[in-house]
């Protein structure tokens, strides 16, 4: 059982974490500080350095916990339905909702995913688990699960930073699912 003192800490600790993520979107990565962190948290910046050695091991933190959040979202897609592709479809059509619908969330996935911080190899994991399954089903052709999940990570991402630039067109569904599914190595959307 934790104690008082040890909830608040971790309270603490998620509250500084929030603070971070917020500051990355609203003012860019370059931007933040460790001031400006521990003012939107409410806390002395002394406080923000009992919980983090630095800015970096904060953003290592919170990058980690986004990467942890998006894997457990795909091991829940890959366990959830019958067809991979089913599952690559969804997590697709998920992330183009979160996206447009969440632009903030875009913005710093874009500002964190050009730090050494982001859990590349996380997300290329799971992708690469959920490529696998496809393939040990006969959905997905052969080859090394691990490039094909890391070459979806990378076409999401490159959907990302064309969102992010002003006078661009919307990547619609119909245009990223055959992209997606021809890098997990699925056949191709039939009209």
């Amino acid at each position: 059982m934790t104690t008082r003192t040890e909830r608040r800490r971790q309270q603490t600790h998620d509250i500084l974490l929030d603070a971070l993520h917020s500051t990355i979107t609203e003012s860019g990565l370059a931007a933040t500080t460790v001031a400006e962190v521990a003012e939107r948290a409410d806390v002395a910046i002394g406080t923000f350095y009992n919980h983090f050695e630095g800015r970096d091991e904060a953003i290592t933190e919170l990058a980690d916990r986004l990467g942890t959040e998006i894997r457990d979202i795909i091991d829940s897609l890959i366990e959830g339905v019958e067809s991979m592709v089913e599952a690559l479809d969804l997590l697709t059509i998920g992330f183009l909702d979160r996206l447009y619908g969440e632009p903030a969330w875009g913005r710093f996935m874009v500002e964190v995913g050009t730090t050494p911080a982001w859990p590349r190899k996380h997300l290329s994991l799971a992708l690469s688990r959920l490529v696998a399954e496809g393939q040990r089903r006969g959905e997905f052709s052969d080859g090394d699960s691990y490039e094909r999940g890391y070459l979806v990570g990378s076409v999401i991402r490159g959907v990302i930073d064309l969102h992010l630039d002003p006078g661009r067109p919307r990547v619609s569904e119909e245009m990223l699912l055959p992209v997606v599914r021809a890098a997990a190595g699925a056949p191709l959307i039939a009209d």
